[in-house]
Formats: structure tokens, sequence, C-alpha cells
């Protein structure tokens, strides 16, 4: 209450409703930039990891030819690997460009509002630790599943042996990953409980 009387004593002092109005078009074309940008860096950002994910994927196939051949089963499995890797590697990318670009445009209309950042920096600070409390098994999956697709650990069509559970997988997400055993019975393996996996 105290910044919004500020706000408008300014804007009494200057006698005009014309800071007023370009405080609020100024503050209007903030988050519109905001949305611009971010559509820009996802689509930029789709593209850069298409394009490296295909070429490492390309590669790998030309190699799993050369040595043993490839059936074209195989060459649907690497579809789907490239696919999946692409789309996952893609989202982590755009959210971390998302949640900068509007946590700065929030910054900024703060700052324009004439509110004191400082509190506010500290409220959202206290309610992401209380988020991240309530939520550390979630962010430990999700963690654990970032890093089993980046480094290609076991992909989809792969045969794994985890802690009791032997099968095909079927699904790798970004919390937990779907297997189908030898009885046609299928897991859901959550991603942060895996602590070793041997790939068959």
């Amino acid at each position: 209450d105290v910044s919004l009387s500020g706000f408008i004593q300014e804007a009494a002092k200057k006698n005009s409703w014309e800071y007023v109005v370009l405080e609020i078009i100024e503050i209007v074309g903030v988050i519109i930039g905001a949305i611009i940008l971010r559509v820009i860096a996802a689509r930029m950002i789709t593209k850069m990891v298409q394009s490296s994910v295909a070429r490492k994927e390309r590669e790998r196939a030309t190699e799993s030819k050369a040595i043993r051949g490839l059936l074209p089963s195989g060459l649907l499995l690497v579809n789907e690997r490239h696919k999946q890797r692409t789309e996952t590697v893609g989202t982590i990318f755009i959210s971390i460009a998302t949640v900068v670009i509007f946590v700065t445009a929030f910054l900024t209309v703060v700052e324009k509002l004439g509110l004191p950042i400082g509190p506010v920096l500290g409220s959202s600070a206290v309610i992401g630790m209380a988020l991240g409390f309530g939520a550390q098994n979630m962010v430990k999956d999700f963690l654990a599943g970032v890093f089993v697709i980046l480094e290609d650990q076991y992909g989809v069509g792969d045969t794994i042996e985890l802690d009791k559970v032997t099968g095909t997988v079927e699904d790798v997400g970004l919390r937990s990953t779907r297997l189908l055993d030898g009885n046609g019975v299928i897991w859901y393996v959550r991603n942060g409980e895996i602590m070793k996996v041997g790939n068959r």
C-alpha cells in the first residue's frame, strides 16, 4: 500500500496522467516483450536441440550398421529414442529459458511499480524452499530422469535389469521408467529410486 501510494503521489507530483499512462505502457511492453522473447527462445532451442541430437543419432546408427548391421526394427527404435531425447532436452532448456525470462520481467515490473524488491525476493525464496522441501522426491526423480536421458543410459527397446526387475523399456519419462517383463507385467519405476541398472 505504501509503495502504491508512493506511485500515486509521484504521479500527482508530475501533475499529469501522462506519467501513469507511460508507466502502464512500459509495464505492458515488458510483459509482451517477455512473451515474444520466450517464443523466440523456444523456437531457437528446439531447432538447436533437434539438430544436435539428430546428428549424434545418425552417427550412432551408422556405427551400428558398420559393426553388426541394423534391422528395420532397430531403425525404428533409434528414431524413437531420437524423438524422445529431442523432446526431453528441448523441454528442459525451454523451461529454464521461460523461468529466466519471466522472473526477469516480473522483477522489472515490480521495480516499475516502485515496490521494494528485497521483501519480494525474500518471500519468493521462502516459498521456493517450502515447495522444494515438500516436493524433494519429485525433484529427485526429475533430475535422475534428466541424466538418464541426457547420458543415454538406456532407451525404448533396451532390455535392462534393475534391482528385482528385468524387462524391456517401453517408455523413459522424466519422473519414471516403464518396463515390460517376460511375464507381461508392466512395471513403473521411479527414476530417483534406481541406484544401479544393467543394460543388456
